[in-house]
């Protein structure tokens, strides 16, 4: 049986001698024909390109070496994909001679790793007759999806019961938009629905958050977007919110430096139309020479701190609370004082 006499490997590396000397090159290499002619097809080892961007061109070059004789012909007989382009410099090797098989892909977005493969058939004539053999040349991937989306970050301040509409846009940064599946957050005041806005036609998916202000705080979190490519969260919103109370005071609170005895008067600055009516204040953390009352109705409320001193020397900081008829805080400030 003749020896191995077709080789191919990455760039211009293998060369195997008609008797099968090898001249070392680094793997992945594939031999086709003698030794191997049993084995149909033959897989060399995939170019591995690891995590790639969705539609950026990939390509793998290979030389196939003709150490016989005569000449081989080579033709390429099956791709795994439309998507892939396997192009060949000669349809025939001369002896000695070599032909390079320059294959391209563009990835698209798919779940998971990715192969795309050729396979070639090597044809040539023997004093035994014709000879045909083949072979399969690969590369591996795995997508990863980008995606403009725009706000980048959602940053709003609100009251209380009030609520938000905030828009999102979602492009693909390639040639087709896969469609919006799941859009969730794990804020509860965030509430979000797949639903595309049809004005801005297929270019870009447009949906609506509603974000519904709670208690007074700050929260963070994010708003997740899902495709049915199935890859799981492929864009992400940061999302931080800061809701105050209904109620603001002018001014803030009271501060007081020496032992006179006063009177401090807060104004009751309501937030936005819908500020619960104030039904009550309570001290927080004061002394008993410090003493409150809520003064006016309706809009115009004001709450009256008033500051008994005692002879002692005395430093420290309380506050005040509004609330509502149930009970609810809806604003609150700081009580400090300082003498000697």
């Amino acid at each position: 049986m003749i020896g191995a006499i077709v080789s191919a490997a990455i760039g211009c590396g293998m060369l195997l001698a008609g008797g099968g000397d090898v001249v070392p090159t680094p793997p992945p290499t594939v031999m086709v024909g003698g030794e191997l002619k049993s084995v149909l097809p033959m897989f060399d080892e995939p170019e591995d390109f690891g995590v790639v961007d969705a539609w950026k061109p990939l390509s793998r070059t290979l030389h196939l070496t003709n150490r016989l004789d005569v000449p081989v012909g080579v033709e390429v007989i099956e791709k795994s994909c439309g998507c892939l382009s396997c192009e060949l410099s000669s349809p025939t090797i001369p002896p000695g001679g070599f032909v390079t098989v320059r294959m391209s892909v563009s990835p698209a977005e798919m779940a998971g790793p990715q192969m795309q493969y050729a396979k070639l058939a090597l044809r040539w004539d023997t004093a035994g007759g014709p000879r045909v053999e083949r072979a399969v040349f690969g590369l591996r991937y795995e997508t990863r999806v980008s995606y403009w989306v725009r706000p980048k970050v959602v940053r709003l301040g609100l009251v209380e019961g009030e609520a938000a509409r905030v828009s999102l846009v979602l492009r693909e940064q390639g040639p087709f938009l896969q469609a919006v599946r799941a859009i969730r957050s794990a804020l509860s005041e965030v509430v979000v629905q797949p639903e595309r806005d049809p004005q801005f036609g297929d270019e870009a998916w447009v949906t609506h958050a509603e974000i519904r202000a709670g208690g007074a705080g700050v929260r963070t979190g994010e708003i997740e977007i899902e495709t049915d490519a199935e890859r799981g969260a492929l864009a992400r919103v940061p999302v931080a919110l800061r809701v105050l109370p209904p109620w603001a005071f002018e001014p803030a609170g009271a501060v007081i430096l020496g032992r006179e005895p006063r009177d401090v008067r807060v104004r009751l600055v309501a937030r936005g139309g819908n500020a619960p009516a104030v039904a009550a204040v309570r001290a927080i953390g004061t002394p008993e020479w410090v003493s409150l009352e809520l003064t006016g109705a309706g809009t115009d409320r004001a709450v009256v701190i008033r500051f008994r001193p005692p002879a002692e020397s005395s430093t420290g900081s309380g506050g005040f609370e509004c609330l509502d008829a149930q009970g609810r805080v809806v604003g609150a400030g700081p009580i400090v004082w300082w003498f000697d």
